[in-house]
């Protein structure tokens, strides 16, 4: 943009606050100086006829703009419900809600932090409306226009829903429109969107517009700790023994409260988010503590975040109640990146079987709408394994040999086997151990491994089903060595995405030949490297 433009741009923006502030000034005549000014230019030409209509827009009769108002906010209400379960005439109504929307307009989730944009929102849509019971023509809605200035449509859509979990979800839309000169008719384009009501999937649960069958007394018993209750109370309810708490590292995610899902398939309903499936398939007991245990290796508390699990319930009966637990959590092994929540919705049945026991019958784990999660796998997974490689070796007396066991690679494997390439080694598929030799000027060598350093320039993203990271190692000869040599190792992990675990499990692992940095006596500390001891 050259300097004559952006100063026409400053003078158009000076005109539409004279348009808003002062209906008596003669802009027409202003407009028409300066369209003759900059005749020819279809870029300033259509600025210039914006105006016009946005000024002849405003000028209108304040009746006509509040009925015009009234209408749009009642065809977005009916959008809005339209859209709000697939057992329902929802395809023409999310396409027309989708048109209505500004490119650029975004979206608030129930009091989070979370801010969609367009794109993002109308994926989130796709999977709210999968939990909907069907809707009918009975079903109710409401809305109500908000005073605005008359390009501003600010407007509350109501709309009562029922959770296919079988109690009451609400929502709330909070939508402000502007009034787009764009358009061949006098539309308002969608600019904001803010979702509250029940909120039963994120955020804050709200029971004041819930009317669900949530018993006073335990409610307000539930609701003690912040809103919600806390999460060690669900687990001891669950392993009915309180003293089996304690055995939860602080440091990881919990897994005890497993131990109370149903055992009898029959009676235990699972699914995961898939991230590329909107509606995911129904999983096995066996199948979802396989993910859970990939989950927990790839997140972990914040350090010291005592709070990181909250609690919420959104339907309590005597016999069975439903909860929302959700996890504040980080991918890899680094404090210092973004924290994302996690929502299980959970129901569990006391007496299922008649033996005076309570179980978890429904599990959900809900799609975070700000996650892409295969590439946050990528790029935590590199992460994930340099720490237990360093674990493994750390256990180790100094001066830690070349030959360290590579057990730890097993941990990443699907079947316990990956194929490993080693320099001229050749390769192999055995972990229980394989002794690394490396030659210099034809003599074997013994080797300490010193350093370490993470490749995380080399992030291939967007994240695909095959992919590699990259681990440098630096070792140094022995104090017993005659001459003194720093070797470089390159470890390259090729990695195959697993759509059920959703985890990226190691298939092979090739160590390059190492090449000799430097030969001296004193030890010189290199760049971006760390130190294997911590």
């Amino acid at each position: 943009m050259n300097f004559r433009t952006s100063r026409l741009i400053i003078v158009l923006f000076v005109l539409l606050q004279l348009i808003v502030c002062s209906e008596n000034h003669k802009l027409s005549e202003i407009l028409k100086k300066i369209g003759k000014r900059y005749n020819g230019n279809p870029a300033l030409e259509e600025m210039l006829v914006d105006l016009k209509q946005l000024k002849a827009f405003k000028n209108r009769p304040d009746e006509e703009i509040n009925d015009l108002k009234d209408n749009v906010a009642e065809s977005f209400a009916l959008h809005v419900l339209g859209q709000s379960s697939i057992k329902f005439r929802w395809i023409r109504s999310a396409f027309a809600l989708a048109s209505l929307m500004d490119e650029d307009m975004t979206a608030e989730l129930c009091g989070t932090d979370i801010i969609l944009n367009k794109y993002q929102f109308l994926h989130y849509l796709r999977r709210a409306r999968i939990s909907i019971e069907r809707i009918t023509d009975d079903t109710k809605y409401s809305y109500e226009v908000l005073p605005t200035e008359k390009d501003v449509l600010n407007t509350i859509i109501t709309v009562d829903l029922t959770s296919k979990w079988g109690f009451p979800a609400p929502v709330i839309w909070n939508i402000t429109a502007k009034y787009s000169t764009k358009e061949s008719q006098n539309l308002y384009k969608i600019k904001k969107i803010v979702v509250g009501g029940g909120c039963m999937d994120h955020g804050r649960v709200n029971h004041k517009y819930t009317q669900s069958e949530v018993r006073r007394e335990t409610l307000e018993n539930f609701q003690r700790n912040n809103g919600h209750v806390a999460f060690w109370n669900l687990t001891d309810l669950l392993l009915q023994d309180q003293s089996r708490v304690r055995e939860e590292a602080t440091d990881k995610i919990p897994s005890l409260w497993l131990e109370g899902l149903d055992d009898n398939p029959g009676f235990l309903n699972i699914t995961v988010c898939e991230y590329e499936n909107v509606d995911p398939s129904i999983r096995t007991k066996n199948q979802f503590l396989s993910w859970y245990k990939r989950f927990g290796q790839m997140w972990h508390p914040k350090e010291n975040d005592t709070d990181y699990i909250r609690i919420q319930p959104l339907n309590v009966q005597k016999a069975k109640s439903t909860f929302r637990i959700t996890m504040r959590l980080q991918p890899g092994k680094r404090d210092n990146v973004t924290t994302f929540d996690f929502d299980f919705k959970v129901t569990i049945d006391v007496n299922q079987h008649g033996d005076l026991k309570v179980y978890i019958t429904r599990l959900e784990v809900l799609c975070n709408p700000m996650i892409d999660y295969m590439d946050e796998s990528l790029k935590a997974i590199r992460e994930v394994v340099t720490e237990n490689f360093l674990d493994s070796i750390r256990t180790i007396t100094p001066p830690i040999p070349w030959y360290s066991s590579v057990e730890f690679i097993s941990k990443f494997s699907n079947n316990k086997s990956i194929e490993v390439s080693i320099c001229d080694v050749g390769e192999k598929t055995n972990l229980t151990q394989i002794e690394i030799l490396l030659f210099h000027r034809g003599n074997v060598k013994s080797v300490e491994l010193k350093l370490y350093r993470i490749d995380y320039d080399d992030i291939p993203l967007p994240a695909l089903e095959q992919s590699y990271f990259r681990l440098y190692t630096i070792s140094s000869s022995t104090k017993n060595e005659t001459h003194y040599f720093v070797y470089e190792h390159e470890w390259v992990f090729h990695l195959q995405w697993d759509t059920m675990d959703q985890f990226y499990y190691i298939h092979k692992v090739e160590l390059e030949c190492p090449h000799v940095l430097y030969e001296q006596k004193d030890h010189v500390y290199l760049a971006f490297y760390q130190r294997i001891g911590g």
